[in-house]
């Protein structure tokens, strides 16, 4: 699947649209695609709170070589404690998927936040 990077109506908020200028910058990327909203029986979430919760990430991107990304973008110190729930919902995801991927293209992803013009990853494999 591929999307058009028409920024303005592709992201919701300035986080978004940051991310996806990175996104654009970096040479490895393939294609990216901008996960719904709220309709978590077609988009893809990963399941906290011992599976009561499910939280939709914003992206899912495509590397050239094979590997995948999962990520949600939040504005810096937004809302902490439950950031660092699903940050650690999402590692323990991208942790368990590769368990079984022996030597397929990896999942990586994270939790992206923006300081002072600077892309910042809470955890990236």
């Amino acid at each position: 699947m591929y999307v058009l990077k028409n920024k303005e109506n592709l992201a919701n908020n300035q986080s978004e649209k940051d991310f996806l200028h990175y996104l654009d910058k970096q040479g490895e990327v393939e294609w990216y695609y901008k996960n719904g909203i709220e309709l978590m029986r077609i988009d893809f979430g990963i399941e906290y709170n011992n599976g009561t919760n499910t939280f939709l990430l914003d992206f899912i991107v495509k590397y050239k070589d094979g590997s995948v990304g999962i990520f949600d973008t939040k504005p810096i110190a937004y809302r902490v404690e439950d950031t660092t729930i699903k940050a650690n919902a999402l590692k323990n995801y991208i942790t368990n998927i590769n368990v079984n991927r022996r030597n397929l293209p990896k999942v990586k992803g994270g939790i992206v936040v923006k300081k002072r013009n600077i892309i910042l990853f809470i955890f990236r494999n």
